[in-house]
């Protein structure tokens, strides 16, 4: 079922690409291999947005745009996965990664809180 929901959005992206306003970006977005649903490609760019969600800066879809045209992934599983973490999730998420760190490191976890810093 998903993947008859991704070749609809795949259908749809092919008529966006001959709008006016698109024109100027086709030949960085035309590369069929941004848009295809291997599994190689597509497990790349999942693997390749969890590492960028927890990226501390608001760079996620440049950064997401930049790699997938580099690596070849596909475009929209690695975007739709840099939201996995959002404002509502990023607490929860930063301190499940905090308390896997103590364990793995072997450090006794100690008072949970941020500062926001320059420092």
């Amino acid at each position: 079922m998903p993947r008859e929901i991704l070749k609809q959005l795949s259908r749809q992206t092919q008529q966006l690409r001959h709008r006016w306003y698109a024109r100027p970006f086709d030949r960085l977005f035309g590369d069929l291999r941004l848009w295809s649903l291997q599994r190689r490609s597509v497990t790349l760019a999942f693997g390749v947005g969890l590492a960028i969600c927890f990226v501390p800066l608001p760079i996620h879809i440049p950064l997401a745009l930049l790699l997938s045209m580099l690596l070849r992934a596909n475009l929209p599983a690695l975007v739709t996965t840099t939201f996995l973490v959002n404002p509502l999730t990023a607490l929860p998420v930063f301190f499940m990664a905090y308390s896997v760190g103590c364990l793995l490191l072997g450090v006794p976890p100690g008072q949970f809180q941020f500062e926001m810093s320059w420092q």
